[in-house]
């Protein structure tokens, strides 16, 4: 008996977290913190799990998403043993003690959970169990059923550093986890591998699974484009906001920028960054011959940066031309982005430059589509702010496409795909397109709390 059920991810990207019961082994798949949502509200239905075992939780990566709730899941259920990447326990301890101290200023709009405390973290990351890509564990849990043990491989995901896909073996099933994924190479990452044999279940994102890719540029292609509108910006004495996440898009865009800096096609200017993505931008360095990477003699250490929280007057950031990389890739409440975001709006010389995901839901999504002279509010409480500055929209993905998802169906030749980590229109337009091309797939579609019976014939 195999069966999955999703306790938060399924038609949305949020609190990605989805159980699988392999004859009595409970086996958890991400234990993510909803980004837009406080309190329970922002923590996968652990509820799911009553009466059902429990012994081991999968982490794939290290964004919030999928990892945030992880010390609320200990709590409930101390003895879980807790399987990760070597690189993701490592980036773990950054991101995890980042939330204590997020979840602390937030704690009075919570309703009903406790902040966890950095004491927390350094024993649960002390408790991680961690593995290497392609070597293969074995696991099997307290109550389970048969003699046969599970066997666990890990698979780059090229998301982000650590990042992971989960193939999951026992008897004649053959499960994969895509975990958040992407095929093509970014500035740093190399891309996904993937199992080489057929795959009877997958288990797949689907985030930009309504997206065209033919409209889409290369990364390399993008960065010309960004080149030069960049260039237009600093020429005329303007700064440039970039507002990133700081684990993944931060070191990508540091690179890439750095790169078209030392090759004399973008102008020479102030870098900021802040926060803990050089702490993050460390572990990347520290790891460049243990993973998939372009370029082994890449250092971020070596780019040259102003921490922006040693800046004590804004006004600083409008003196002399500078590309200021800024924490808060949706502009959230509480992020540096978000406090500095309306001094650019006012500055007629500068603009933004929005380079990642950004919910519809969000308060950056007030700059999506805006131009000069409309007037916008990020928070609907907010007086209105002129846009003054100009906005940028680049594509710069750390996922795989419509067509490379579709892709790793043809490749993988599963019986069934669960979808998963995508909003509606994602979901339906990526299943519809599976079920055009591919007769014999059985397809399902993630939905909160409904069981799905994997090993169902």
């Amino acid at each position: 008996m195999i069966n999955f059920i999703p306790l938060g991810g399924a038609h949305e990207i949020g609190a990605n977290s989805y159980y699988l019961n392999i004859d009595g082994t409970g086996i958890l798949l991400d234990c993510g913190m909803h980004p837009k949502n406080k309190g329970d509200d922002a923590l996968p239905n652990l509820d799911y799990l009553n009466n059902q075992p429990i012994d081991y939780v999968i982490i794939s990566h290290a964004h919030s998403d999928h990892i945030g709730s992880l010390p609320y899941l200990v709590q409930r259920f101390p003895h879980v043993k807790i399987l990760m990447t070597v690189q993701t326990r490592e980036i773990a301890g950054i991101t995890l003690h980042n939330t204590v101290n997020i979840l602390k200023e937030t704690y009075s709009d919570a309703n009903g959970i406790k902040p966890y405390t950095h004491e927390e973290i350094d024993l649960l990351v002390r408790s991680v169990i961690e593995y290497n890509y392609h070597q293969q564990f074995e696991m099997k849990g307290l109550i389970h059923n048969t003699e046969a043990s599970i066997k666990v491989t890990f698979y780059d995901a090229g998301h982000i550093l650590g990042s992971a896909g989960i193939l999951i073996e026992y008897g004649n099933e053959q499960i994969f986890y895509t975990g958040d994924t992407r095929k093509q190479p970014q500035i740093i990452l190399n891309g996904a591998d993937y199992p080489k044999h057929r795959i009877t279940t997958l288990i797949m994102e689907s985030t930009y699974g309504a997206v065209d890719s033919s409209t889409l540029n290369t990364w390399k292609n993008e960065f010309n484009e960004f080149c030069s509108k960049a260039n237009k910006v600093l020429e005329s004495g303007g700064s440039i906001l970039i507002p990133v996440f700081a684990l993944g898009k931060t070191q990508e865009i540091l690179a890439g920028i750095t790169g078209l800096i030392t090759k004399g096609k973008l102008t020479d200017c102030n870098i900021y960054s802040g926060g803990i993505g050089p702490k993050i931008s460390y572990v990347y360095d520290s790891n460049k011959y243990l993973v998939k990477r372009n370029s082994k003699e890449l250092e971020l250490k070596d780019m040259p940066q102003i921490n922006l929280y040693s800046v004590s007057n804004k006004n600083d950031f409008f003196k002399e031309p500078g590309i200021i990389l800024a924490p808060g890739g949706m502009l959230d409440e509480r992020t540096f982005a978000y406090s500095i975001v309306r001094d650019f709006l006012r500055t007629k010389n500068s603009a933004i430059f929005l380079v990642g995901y950004i919910d519809p839901d969000s308060p950056g999504a007030a700059l999506l589509g805006a131009v000069k002279g409309d007037k916008i509010k990020l928070i609907s409480e907010e007086v209105p702010v002129e846009v003054k500055c100009s906005i940028e929209k680049f594509h710069f993905p750390s996922h795989s496409t419509k067509e490379e998802l579709l892709e790793l169906v043809e490749n993988l030749n599963p019986e069934k795909v669960i979808l998963l980590h995508g909003d509606e229109r994602a979901i339906n337009n990526l299943g519809f397109n599976i079920l055009q091309r591919f007769d014999n797939v059985k397809l399902y579609s993630a939905e909160l709390g409904k069981t799905i019976a994997i090993d169902e014939k």
